[in-house]
């Protein structure tokens, strides 16, 4: 039985919720899905279901299935031509940008964004399980060190409870609360929420966050954006690309909600750079200064390197720019795969001195003005500019998929929906790599062939390590005297081996605050741990060990003269020991054999001399 005929036959049993599904995807194009259904009367509870998340899809996209299916034909057929997304645009380097080169900098853009702390919210894309690290759980519950084991999500709070506290002593105002959302997945929802309820979401009061989750969209099997199936009666789904964050910051009232309470700006991030907040004090300054209405934290790139980059796009203007689909002049990523097809047989222009690129490197961190943002949002639902990139069958004529595709959006093509003044109103600040940028997102096997084909592992270890190394590269600039890095490979993954410097952000988040709480003559072994939080200043230090000192809010310890030495702690091999996968795709654990913790609560505490409290094993 055809589908059509299997269709008419089934719809005097369906609930009036039911035909209306079914005649929309009847409407959309889609009566092959009842092809394979057994006749009338029998596995009612299966098709009920069909129809139920037939009916979720169609909901949670603007337009529904049926625009949906539409959009793919577009852009298959597209796709199947060959066509050049940026047709008719010429390349050329974004004038709106700040490089950061120098502590000049650093201290010039850092002083600037702490001014903006009080007016900004913050959003992360968490919607990913660690399953290409090797890890079962979700990212952002991974230790970003070991040394404290603080996870990812507790990081970043920690910093924006940080900003927070500096705006409310910066203004006087105790009522400030910076707001973070959070863009989960059917994946990473229910997960999310446990961790943050059973941690009393380290810190933030309920009011100040907002989780959402984000839907999928039908998978399709062909030009004719036919949807998949996993069976008679399931429908395939997948992720749509974390470009739905604008569309559900829109649709669920969230942005118009931090708009209306004053927000000013609305800083973007990921779930797994353990440096992000290192870069956004600066980026905020240069929003700020330059009236950006969206500023892409970017680092340094190389010519050929295989991750998007911010480019400025032009064109001619036409007769009828207002149906263009981007603006004549547009700063905007653009994929690694598609710049030289702009570039043509020019070879990318370097940066003056440099081996580097003029077109900087994305790295998803973006800073968005939050009243224009907000209007653009209004405008557009929020819908972000869609791109499809089926697998072929070879031989095929892209006829025949490999496997079926779906329609993506990245948060990042935003640009594409900006026109008039707000398009001239995007650009980028550049920071050098050690202090904004360390993705974790591979297995050891990924990040050993990466490393020998010297790019970044982006592995456990390696963001570890970079944690660590930010901190001695600030303390170094402050004066600090470190030796010169060793290297040690755990699992194959190398690393340098020096000191292990955790500095919290209740000790400073910007380099001039960290650097300010160093005076004299300071000196830390490659062999030593020194985890910092709260006011804390140091002069004429010295440490040989392991050392931790945390000075509540309200309270400050002064370390004067003092010197400390003890066994410390290590990093040692895992080999075949069982550990928790946490561990396991590091390759290494700490090994914790004597240290000195002082947690002081209240007053001023001045510690010196060659003694704190009697040593113990820890």
């Amino acid at each position: 039985m055809s589908g059509q005929a299997l269709f008419d036959s089934h719809l005097p049993t369906f609930t009036d919720a039911e035909k209306k599904t079914a005649q929309m995807l009847l409407e959309a194009g889609q009566v092959h899905l009842f092809e394979k259904w057994s006749e009338a009367g029998s596995d009612a509870a299966e098709k009920s279901a069909m129809l139920a998340k037939a009916a979720e899809l169609d909901s949670s996209y603007p337009g529904g299935i049926k625009a949906y299916t539409g959009k793919g034909k577009v852009l298959l057929a597209a796709s199947a031509r060959g066509d050049n997304p940026f047709e008719g645009y010429s390349v050329s380097e974004p004038s709106s940008a700040v490089r950061f080169e120098t502590p000049e900098d650093f201290t010039k853009w850092e002083s600037l964004g702490e001014k903006e702390y009080a007016n900004t919210a913050f959003v992360m894309v968490a919607g990913g399980l660690g399953e290409r690290l090797g890890y079962n759980g979700i990212k952002i519950s991974l230790p970003s060190e070991i040394t404290t084991g603080k996870s990812y999500i507790q990081m970043y709070i920690e910093h924006i409870l940080a900003f927070q506290a500096q705006a409310r002593a910066s203004t006087g105002d105790d009522s400030i609360k910076l707001q973070l959302g959070i863009m989960t997945s059917a994946d990473t929802d229910k997960l999310t929420r446990e961790l943050l309820e059973s941690n009393g979401n380290f810190g933030l009061s309920e009011d100040q966050l907002t989780i959402f989750k984000q839907g999928k969209v039908p998978s399709l099997l062909n030009n004719d954006a036919a949807m998949a199936q996993d069976g008679p009666y399931a429908l395939s789904a997948k992720p749509h690309g974390h470009g739905d964050v604008h569309m559900l910051l829109y649709s669920e009232g969230i942005a118009e909600r931090w708009v209306n309470a004053g927000v000013k700006w609305i800083c973007f991030f990921q779930d797994t750079n353990g440096l992000v907040f290192r870069a956004i004090p600066g980026a905020l300054g240069v929003s700020a200064t330059n009236n950006l209405v969206m500023n892409s934290v970017t680092v340094p790139r190389r010519p050929g390197e295989e991750v998007g980059a911010i480019c400025s796009l032009n064109r001619a203007v036409t007769e009828n720019e207002e149906s263009m689909p981007m603006a004549a002049d547009i700063t905007i990523n653009v994929e690694y795969n598609q710049i030289k097809a702009l570039m043509g047989e020019t070879p990318e222009p370097l940066a003056p001195g440099s081996d580097c690129s003029v077109y900087p490197g994305n790295i998803n961190v973006l800073v968005f003005q939050a009243s224009p943002y907000l209007k653009t949002l209004a405008k557009t639902e929020g819908v972000i500019t869609e791109f499809v990139n089926p697998k072929y069958k070879p031989g095929t004529n892209k006829t025949v998929f490999k496997k079926p595709t779906r329609l993506e959006c990245m948060m990042q093509d935003f640009p594409k929906l900006l026109s008039g003044e707000s398009a001239k109103s995007v650009g980028f600040s550049q920071f050098p790599r050690w202090t904004a940028f360390s993705a974790v997102k591979n297995q050891i096997e990924t990040g050993i062939a990466k490393q020998e084909k010297k790019t970044a592992p982006e592995v456990a270890a390696s963001g570890e390590s970079d944690h660590y190394a930010w901190s001695r590269t600030v303390l170094t600039a402050a004066g600090v005297s470190f030796e010169p890095d060793a290297m040690a490979t755990y699992a194959g993954i190398t690393v340098p081996d020096n000191a292990k410097i955790v500095l919290a952000p209740g000790f400073g988040t910007t380099q001039d605050q960290i650097k300010a709480r160093f005076t004299g003559a300071n000196k830390i072994s490659p062999r030593s741990t020194l985890i910092v939080d709260g006011d804390v200043t140091f002069n004429n230090f010295t440490l040989d060990g392991a050392l931790t000192i945390k000075a509540a809010p309200g309270s400050s310890v002064k370390v004067d003269g003092l010197s400390i030495t003890n066994e410390g702690y290590s990093f040692e091999p895992i080999g075949d020991a069982d550990v928790p996968e946490s561990l396991k795709i590091r390759g290494y654990m700490l090994k914790k054999t004597q240290g000195e913790v002082i947690n002081h609560t209240e007053g001023v505490r001045i510690l010196s001399g060659d003694a704190i409290e009697e040593k113990s094993a820890l």
